[in-house]
């Protein structure tokens, strides 16, 4: 296992792709933070909460489905390139190989969850000194971006051992929460809007969710977790059993 770990690792610092996503992953929520911040008319009723989480919270969401890409391209750049037959040459156990690959880039996702709030923080922070303003931190939203990040690359590392090709599985992973979803609520809203809360995507924003204003029946921050992560668990089992049965 240490072995597979060490290969994954590799693998992951090694292939350009990855790099750069990392670095647009980080660098797109610091950007979005800085003009935020530094552009945005706050002032008057807005809330010191309010201000905080469109300027922090809210670009992390950003750093989330590029986490989900990464999560793709984790197993899906090694079918695309049929490299992944050498890795199952080096360790015919399979579960072995998935095992360190989920473990490697959960592990990343948790890092770059961290990394972005923090730097987007930073930013934040020395925008609004520089404006003499003021906003309130709220921790739960910062734990539920991370956990999002972490929850996200295991969907996306899931549903690229399904489809196997990254130009297939990052359009879903993409289309699936910003259209499909958005139309589908738009359906569900119109019958019953507490049946929108239903939605994996939907209910995995409540993690960061910083604001009751939207009045909306949703779950619980820690219920919409569990309920996103038990969709996530579902998307890699099904991937996993796949990747163990189908050919190289």
């Amino acid at each position: 296992m240490i072995g597979a770990l060490e290969a994954e690792w590799i693998k992951l610092r090694s292939v350009r792709a990855n790099l750069i996503l990392i670095i647009i992953a980080l660098a797109i929520p610091i950007l979005l933070t800085l003009l935020i911040a530094a552009l945005a008319p706050f002032g008057g009723a807005t809330l010191e909460r309010e201000v905080f989480g469109i300027t922090v919270i809210t670009p992390a969401l950003v750093a989330a489905y590029l986490c989900g890409v990464l999560g793709v391209l984790g197993i899906g750049q090694e079918y695309r390139h049929n490299t992944i037959r050498v890795t199952f040459a080096a360790q015919p156990n399979r579960s072995v190989v998935l095992a360190a690959k989920s473990i490697v880039y959960g592990t990343f996702g948790l890092v770059i969850g961290v990394l972005s709030l923090a730097l987007s923080f930073a930013t934040a922070s020395i925008c609004f000194a520089v404006r003499d303003l003021s906003f309130e931190v709220v921790v739960t939203p910062m734990i539920g971006a991370v956990l999002l990040c972490v929850l996200m690359t295991l969907f996306g590392f899931g549903l690229g051992a399904v489809m196997r090709q990254p130009a297939g599985a990052i359009p879903v992973f993409l289309i699936w929460p910003l259209i499909i979803e958005g139309i589908v609520s738009l359906i569900l809203d119109s019958v019953d809007e507490s049946l929108v809360r239903w939605l994996p995507f939907r209910s995995a924003q409540e993690l960061v969710n910083f604001t009751d204003a939207s009045g909306i029946p949703v779950f619980s921050r820690a219920v919409s977790g569990l309920y996103f992560a038990g969709w996530t668990a579902a998307v890699v089992m099904i991937g996993w059993w796949l990747v163990e049965r189908r050919d190289a």
